[in-house]
């Protein structure tokens, strides 16, 4: 998920491996079009076209009837992402970017563990993705925030406080109505999802407290990416995926063909867009587009794939999507409280669910908010 920046779009940062200019400038296209003023809607924008366009092309290629092949699937898309980000590397340094691509052994022994959590966290996500609606995925995926949420009190030994008590509390009444009402509901799809949910905790955590700092997000993203494609591949094989994709994937229509190729291509471009975003506006701001983009998705997802939902059901999603909302406003209101006494670290569990991972991305982007995220009021281009 869940979890690069094609570019880190801060001057002045010298840390190693970071995205950076060597003068800054303002944004252009072409030299012609300065859209420094509209430059966080338009970050903000194309954040959530990207997040709800994975979504619902990973649902089309997850859940096709004739074509099952995850292991093989996240091995090519895995590999795409490897080839895009470090053709933008390179594309990019004559127009003034440094982007280090160290292949020091040290890096991928401490990408090892998660490389592992987010390939059993796409692949788990996969089959979700099979077998479940999308609206009812979405909401169930609210879990992961809760969880982490949960998770960060317990290692710091931190208080919850009663709103976000509240909020989390919400969370659960939603899913518990939502799961009850599900006339789609099947077992393998809701393991499938519980495993989706747990694996992607452990490989934010995994990411958090087991990555050193050292590492720029772009050479996480290419290495871990292509430490996932070694796991998946052998496993492809294993599975007899290698030996019946080539002929399955020659008789498929081809919009279903650009649509495969098209969640891979997302899967970058939505870490490119998360990052942007967030380098030239508040992370509060990304974090409720993210929630909000929920709402657009529940609803497409009920009408391009046809889902069947009782009006129980509606219910339940109504109060999923409420409690996002408000578990987002929540979380953001206690982090300023924070750093306005004491900046701590943490993993950023609104950020990251509807950041990558979350979204089913096949990017290995999701990175400490310390190295993604400047302190509200403190980010800028």
């Amino acid at each position: 998920m869940s979890n690069s920046a094609v570019m880190d779009g801060k001057s002045g940062r010298k840390a190693s491996g970071k995205w950076r200019r060597k003068k800054w400038a303002p944004v252009s296209f072409g030299g012609r079009l300065q859209f420094l003023k509209w430059e966080p809607v338009i970050a903000l924008a194309c954040y959530a076209f990207c997040s709800i366009t994975l979504n619902v092309a990973n649902k089309a290629v997850f859940s096709a009837a004739t074509f099952h092949y995850p292991w093989m699937t996240i091995s090519i898309q895995s590999l795409m992402s490897v080839v895009i980000l470090a053709g933008a590397a390179l594309i990019s340094r004559p127009f003034g970017y440094e982007v280090p691509l160290r292949a020091h052994p040290q890096l991928v022994l401490e990408l090892l563990r998660p490389s592992i959590f987010f390939t059993m966290f796409l692949v788990s996500n996969a089959y979700a993705l099979h077998y479940m609606s999308l609206p009812m995925l979405t909401i169930f995926k609210s879990f992961a925030p809760l969880g982490i949420t949960v998770c960060e009190a317990i290692f710091k030994h931190e208080g919850i406080s009663r709103s976000m008590l509240f909020a989390l509390l919400l969370m659960v009444m939603s899913n518990a109505v939502t799961i009850t009402s599900d006339v789609e509901a099947t077992l393998a799809g809701y393991i499938s999802a519980t495993c989706s949910v747990i694996t992607n905790i452990a490989q934010l955590f995994s990411l958090r407290f087991g990555i050193s700092p050292e590492w720029g997000v772009t050479e996480k993203a290419v290495w871990g990416n292509l430490l996932g494609a070694m796991l998946t591949f052998p496993m492809a094989i294993y599975f007899g995926e290698l030996n019946t994709f080539k002929s399955s994937f020659v008789e498929l229509s081809t919009p279903f063909k650009m649509l495969f190729f098209g969640s891979g291509v997302m899967g970058c471009l939505i870490s490119f867009c998360m990052y942007w975003a967030t380098s030239v506006t508040r992370g509060s701001y990304v974090s409720f587009v993210g929630a909000s983009t929920k709402i657009p998705l529940v609803l497409l997802g009920y009408l391009i794939f046809d889902t069947q939902i009782s009006v129980a059901g509606w219910v339940g999603i109504s109060m999923g999507l409420a409690a996002g909302l408000v578990f987002t406003y929540v979380q953001q209101e206690e982090r300023k409280d924070k750093d306005d006494n004491v900046s701590m670290p943490s993993v950023s569990s609104s950020d990251d669910e509807d950041g990558c991972a979350q979204d089913g991305s096949f990017g290995f982007v999701i990175d400490s908010p310390q190295q993604k995220t400047l302190s509200p009021g403190k980010q800028s281009l």
